[in-house]
């Protein structure tokens, strides 16, 4: 055989159509009856329609790697002519790293006789093309050069990538909405399962693929193969929730839901499903019931808040009388009278009704509690009446208090306020049956270790503390109720806020100390409240009134909407030296201001009125002559029902209720 780069291109065609003829001689059976040959004319003609026509890049190549043939495709690709690439190498048509790639390949298939089918060259810039070498041989089988065929893949390419980038941007979605899927070919029975599938229900462990039974099995505390299997029997999508145990054993929530994928007969040839992790969205839905659930507590504790405020105000007006004329009775008594005795105790009485009329100030928000240096063991004497009026007559309530007490810097009231809630449980708890409440207090030192020792919710501070403790005998407390039973709002009683031991709890903790709580079922309940001691007192002596009441002289306009009041206020008045003139309103009491401003020395006014309320009057008699002094009365505390007006030139003001001397008192303060 002549060399290949001595022959023209028509001697090129009949030998390629020869050694083609030749090895499918070789490869057929000798025996068997041959088709006719083709004529080598046709042939030539169909090697030449191919080099035309092939939409495909075909070319030949001797074993130096030299062209000797190619496709009209080809030649266009490079936009040149088939005399301008025969005889010459990839090394000097292309650029070297475009050769590069070329020239591996096509030494292997020469060297090697071994074809390479399908391999994909190109890159994002150059194109796309999948390329097979084969080895060409002569009519003895020897290798002579190669022939490569290449197609234009772009298409496919730039399918495939963004498919790539579509299942790629499916999976990051996935995984956002904690989303994964599976399918079910029911001609295979085998699932597919997605990597986030399989992510999101660990540790249950899934394969890529597996069959039916094992996605069930896995799935076995979900209701997903009751639903898949009516999915395939009636067709019918569906949504449900189950949960399973996460990694760490916490108990999490999933939506799945799914339908059956219909062919075009009608039948079901796969199902399709989904399972999303929605424990945040469970989570959040909990906290946000909860929260409004804690709004609702909070709108019903405002609305008895308004409610306290109200029954606050009028009371307080009640106690003004009540107190008042107590004082003017007293007055007109003689010292030895047996009468003064009733009126004192009748007098501490309506003090402890002010207190807790400042109790119901300070659950309304308006109220403001005091610091002061308190004796404990006469305060619980004090309340001693209305601690056994808390308890039921088969409870006993008994008193153990130290011999020496110290004073503890707390509000009176607030601890009142204690007493009363802790005796009051321990009553409650016994319940029915007969039983002991024991009041307890007591001086203890502490250091570090001891304090340590009493595991407070908070750090104490070493030294003195005085002690109230609470105990009775009901039926104690597990230790669920226990770790619960200072919380907001939690109570074991079929009635009442649960806001008793916080309220305490708060106080306590407020005042630098702490509360301790031992129980245990069948053998009661110990509440122990430890106060930081300030220093040694004795018990206070009992109250006596001061007969040494201030007197003044001029004329008083007093403005109050409550009869009782007003008339308490122009007795007590008049008793102290002033002519008094009065008006049930603010409008009516600006009139007589105006009317009479020569004569006024000052102005009582009552700050909650209809009509005009006290801010108002104050407003209207300060434009007609702000030299007159004006005190304002109130229920509620001096900051909130002053703020504005003292800026504004307020004289002073006057706590409801007020008994005779701190009228006086709060009189000498202003005109002096």
């Amino acid at each position: 055989m002549a060399n290949l780069e001595d022959m023209s291109r028509e001697q090129l065609i009949a030998e390629l159509v020869a050694a083609r003829r030749q090895i499918a001689d070789l490869r057929e059976d000798p025996s068997a009856e041959r088709a006719p040959a083709l004529d080598p004319q046709d042939a030539r003609s169909v090697l030449e329609n191919l080099l035309e026509h092939l939409p495909d890049y075909l070319y030949f190549k001797d074993r130096e790697r030299r062209f000797v043939l190619a496709s009209q495709r080809f030649c266009q690709l490079f936009d040149c002519q088939l005399a301008d690439i025969i005889g010459k190498t990839d090394e000097e048509l292309f650029p070297p790293e475009v050769a590069a790639r070329s020239v591996a390949d096509d030494i292997r298939v020469i060297e090697t006789g071994e074809a390479l089918i399908g391999q994909i060259e190109g890159s994002a810039n150059t194109g796309w093309v999948l390329t097979s070498k084969l080895p060409w041989r002569d009519a003895a089988g020897e290798v002579i050069g190669l022939f490569g065929l290449s197609r234009d893949i772009n298409e496919l390419k730039t399918a495939q990538d963004k498919l790539r980038d579509s299942e790629r941007s499916l999976s990051v979605a996935q995984s956002i909405a904690s989303l994964g899927h599976w399918k079910l070919d029911l001609g295979t029975q085998r699932v597919r399962v997605s990597d986030e599938l399989a992510r999101l229900l660990a540790p249950l462990e899934f394969d890529s693929e597996i069959d039916l039974e094992v996605f069930k099995a896995l799935l076995a505390s979900s209701p997903t193969s009751d639903h898949l299997d009516a999915a395939v029997e009636d067709k019918s999508p569906w949504s449900d929730q189950f949960q399973i145990r996460g990694v760490g054993g916490e108990l999490r929530n999933f939506r799945t839901a799914g339908q059956a994928i219909i062919d075009d007969s009608g039948g079901v040839n796969s199902v399709i499903g989904v399972v999303q992790d929605i424990t945040v969205q469970v989570r959040a839905a909990e906290q946000r019931r909860a929260l409004e659930a804690q709004l609702q507590r909070a709108q019903q504790l405002e609305s008895l808040g308004v409610l306290a405020s109200g029954i606050a105000h009028d009371f307080n007006n009640l106690l003004v009388a009540m107190y008042g004329n107590m004082d003017l009775a007293m007055l007109d008594l003689d010292e030895d009278s047996e009468v003064i005795e009733y009126i004192s105790e009748a007098k501490a009485a309506a003090r402890q009704a002010a207190e807790l009329v400042d109790q119901m100030l300070t659950y309304a928000g308006q109220g403001k509690a005091s610091s002061e240096q308190v004796n404990l063991n006469q305060l619980v004497r004090d309340m001693t009446s209305l601690l056994e009026s808390s308890t039921t007559k088969k409870t006993q309530l008994r008193m153990n208090l130290c011999p020496e007490p110290w004073s503890i810097r707390c509000d009176s009231s607030q601890l009142r306020q204690i007493i009363l809630n802790l005796v009051t449980n321990a009553g409650e708890a016994i319940g029915a049956d007969a039983g002991t409440v024991l009041v307890e207090t007591e001086l203890t030192h502490h250091d570090r270790a001891s304090l340590t020792a009493l595991r407070p919710s908070q750090p104490l501070k070493p030294g003195p503390y005085m002690v109230l403790t609470i105990s009775d005998t009901g039926p104690g407390m597990d230790e669920l109720t226990q770790t619960r039973a200072f919380d907001p709002f939690f109570t074991t009683k079929p009635t009442g806020s649960g806001l008793g031991l916080s309220a305490v709890h708060g106080i306590v903790i407020g005042r630098g100390g702490a509360v301790l709580l031992d129980s245990e079922l069948g053998r009661g309940t110990r509440v122990r409240c430890l106060f930081p001691a300030g220093s040694p007192m004795e018990d206070a002596a009992p109250d006596t009134d001061d007969d040494a009441v201030w007197r003044g002289s001029g004329t008083i306009l007093v403005i109050d909407d409550e009869d009782a009041v007003r008339s308490l206020a122009i007795r007590a008045l008049e008793r102290l030296g002033f002519r008094v003139l009065s008006a049930n309103n603010g409008a009516v009491g600006v009139e007589l201001f105006a009317a009479h401003r020569a004569q006024l020395n000052c102005v009582l006014l009552d700050l909650k009125m209809p009509v005009m309320d006290g801010e108002e009057t104050f407003a209207a008699l300060h434009r007609l002559d702000p030299t007159i002094p004006v005190i304002l009365c109130s229920g509620f505390v001096e900051h909130e029902s002053t703020r504005a007006m003292t800026r504004a030139g307020l004289a002073g003001f006057l706590q409801k209720p007020y008994t005779i001397e701190a009228l006086g008192q709060t009189l000498h303060e202003v005109l002096g």
